[in-house]
């Protein structure tokens, strides 16, 4: 994996997977994302080691959804040669990163896999000024060497496959954490699918686990961030089918500060909005929003 010069840490969820979706209200939205006994204080642990990593550091702490990775790490490497500044970069499903923020992580930015975290946050009063949309992301079908996949021909051959071959699994990220798990879910459910593929489903903790499942031929395929695809290390050993964007909800992911953003930090927030960190998200595969 190529080295970035940024600081970054990768977090995992402490809260179950889950089967069930579905939105999730705002009354209902601290008991879901805390959870209970010892997910509840690994969070607060967490919260208190961020608070320490940010205290010795001195650089902003960026929360970004686990399927920016990549594309952030670079955008956080091309501030740093622009400005001499460097960021600390959190990665983690949405949900597990709004959970941590209600519990008190000094995150100072957002930068979500969808546009409703951060809203949900602003509902909170944890945010300062809009949220902004910052890139629209797009799934694929990711199909491992030596799948029984390998041989479709077209994404709809490849469902049927998966649909008609019992023995066969699938991997998504989390529903209940992960944007693109939702919409993983959304897709499969238009195609009739979902119901049967359920059972069959390998629940990961976010977008890069799921990779990671279909990368290990633990499951025959997995439902993943398009951008995921385009790294040389996935591509040189899978096939990928792009999933047609009418069939889930839009992947629009916002991008917001929080009410401890620091100088740094709103400077980082605006390089991400800008042309060079825009074009970097592009090459990612990522659509852009309008800038009008």
């Amino acid at each position: 994996m190529r080295q970035q010069n940024v600081s970054s840490v990768s977090q995992r969820s402490q809260i179950g997977h889950s089967q069930k979706t579905g939105a999730i209200s705002k009354t209902s939205l601290v008991t879901l994302l805390t959870g209970k006994g010892q997910a509840l204080a690994l969070g607060v642990l967490l919260a208190a080691m961020l608070q320490v990593a940010v205290a010795v550091a001195g650089e902003p702490l960026v929360a970004v959804a686990a399927n920016m990775s990549r594309a952030m790490a670079e955008v956080a490497q091309a501030y740093n040669i622009r400005t001499g500044q460097r960021v600390r970069l959190v990665f983690g499903s949405s949900g597990n990163l709004t959970r941590q923020i209600l519990q008190g992580a000094p995150f100072e930015v957002f930068a979500s896999a969808d546009e409703a975290y951060p809203v949900r946050l602003a509902e909170y009063r944890l945010t300062i000024g809009p949220v902004r949309i910052y890139a629209i992301g797009r799934l694929a079908l990711l199909v491992p060497e030596g799948s029984p996949l390998e041989g479709a021909a077209r994404l709809e051959e490849a469902l049927e496959m998966l649909h008609t071959e019992v023995a066969l699994r699938i991997a998504i990220a989390n529903p209940r954490l992960a944007p693109y798990g939702s919409a993983a879910v959304q897709a499969l459910d238009q195609n009739g699918l979902w119901d049967d593929l359920s059972k069959r489903t390998a629940f990961a903790e976010d977008v890069a686990q799921a990779v990671h499942y279909t990368m290990s031929g633990a499951v025959a395929a997995g439902i993943v961030a398009w951008s995921y695809t385009r790294l040389p290390q996935v591509d040189a050993r899978t096939m990928a089918y792009p999933i047609p964007a009418e069939w889930h909800s839009s992947l629009t992911q916002g991008i917001v500060l929080l009410k401890s953003a620091s100088h740094g930090a709103r400077d980082f927030y605006a390089f991400v909005l800008g042309p060079e960190a825009r074009a970097i998200i592009e090459r990612h595969g990522y659509l852009l929003p309008s800038t009008d």
